[in-house]
């Protein structure tokens, strides 16, 4: 983040506004290069919007705002990523974002307030079973887990264990043929 220079207590009261010009100058200069990081700066069409926003680590430190109203911060939780939270007027912190986030077969994604999301698939023989074991355990608990053929040819139905932390079953009751495919998403947090 750079560095602004600003004068306080700028004109002084008594001294000839040719005095006070240059710093002035400078503290004007300063608020539209301040506008200028996070926002659409002066002489814009949309001048005074945010073009983005700069967070600080406040990690340690959080930050405490106007009563009744809420303040996004980031901070480094027990992960040691650089995260977003939303800090609520009631006093409680949602987390908003987490660096744990896979594109792909297996993934998984975080959704505000802690809901973690994961995906897989595995194959399944008839009148058989299949472990998915998650790559990264939940860190409290898995609240469920559903599957389903990603083919047609399944013809019959599939059922899950009731999940933990860890993983679960995938049951293929009856069936013939060769194992089949089941795509599988589990939520916890």
């Amino acid at each position: 983040m750079p560095s602004f220079t600003y004068t306080t207590n700028i004109p002084v009261a008594g001294n000839d506004p040719s005095v006070d010009q240059p710093n002035m100058t400078t503290n004007t200069n300063s608020i539209a290069s301040i506008l200028d990081e996070d926002m659409i700066g002066f002489g814009n069409a949309n001048g005074g919007y945010h073009s983005k926003i700069t967070y600080v680590d406040q990690t340690g430190s959080l930050p405490s705002g106007v009563s009744g109203t809420d303040i996004l911060y980031s901070a480094v939780p027990s992960g040691g990523i650089l995260e977003l939270f939303l800090q609520r007027a009631t006093g409680s912190a949602i987390q908003m974002t987490t660096g744990n986030v896979t594109v792909g077969t297996p993934g998984q994604t975080f959704l505000p307030g802690g809901i973690i999301l994961k995906w897989g698939s595995v194959s399944v023989l008839p009148s058989g079973s299949a472990m998915v074991t998650f790559g990264t355990a939940y860190p409290n608990a898995c609240w469920g887990a559903v599957a389903q053929f990603q083919s047609t040819a399944g013809g019959t139905a599939i059922s899950t264990s009731t999940p933990n932390a860890s993983g679960f079953t995938v049951y293929r009751p009856s069936g013939s043929g060769m194992a089949l495919p089941v795509f599988w998403v589990s939520l916890g947090y």
